[in-house]
């Protein structure tokens, strides 16, 4: 099947990104605690006064269950990057809060990335990231409208 085949190679090429160790780069920061950095990076920039973000609201940002993040939390304050408090007012709730450990490492991992993605796009050219771009969108938003689609046939 010809579909299949596109199909196949659509997932692997995917599955490369995925792949890719940009993680040893970063300092052995995995994606996911890097994108936990920079959530609570910006939220100390935009609340330099606050306690700092609940472990809820960071999950909910981040798309996970809030026991996935405690568990990435766990592992970034062995690195010291960040910080937990319970809430005084409501002891069920904890705090979370970017070291100054964690905002060096963040603001590194940006730059690394930054220059890392101009290197990329540099070399590729252009026109073909504008075109990869259009594609990329269209995909996206085909796969949302075919989502959207199924979603409303299995409430029916």
């Amino acid at each position: 099947m010809e579909g299949l085949g596109m199909h196949a190679e659509l997932m692997r090429t995917m599955l490369r990104f995925k792949q890719l160790n940009l993680g040893s780069a970063l300092g052995g920061v995995r994606r996911g605690e890097y994108m936990s950095l920079e959530a609570l990076y910006r939220f100390h920039m935009v609340y330099p006064e606050a306690n700092g973000m609940y472990v809820s609201a960071l999950a909910e940002r981040l798309s996970m269950s809030t026991s996935a993040v405690s568990r990435m939390l766990r592992t970034l304050e062995e690195k010291e990057m960040v910080e937990r408090s319970v809430d005084t007012e409501d002891r069920r709730n904890t705090y979370i809060r970017i070291t100054e450990n964690g905002r060096r490492m963040y603001k590194d991992g940006f730059r690394f990335m930054h220059q890392f993605m101009e290197k990329a796009l540099q070399e590729m050219g252009e026109e073909d990231v504008r075109t990869l771009l259009t594609l990329t969108n269209r995909l996206a938003d085909t796969m949302e409208k075919i989502l959207n689609q199924d979603e409303g046939e299995q409430e029916c």
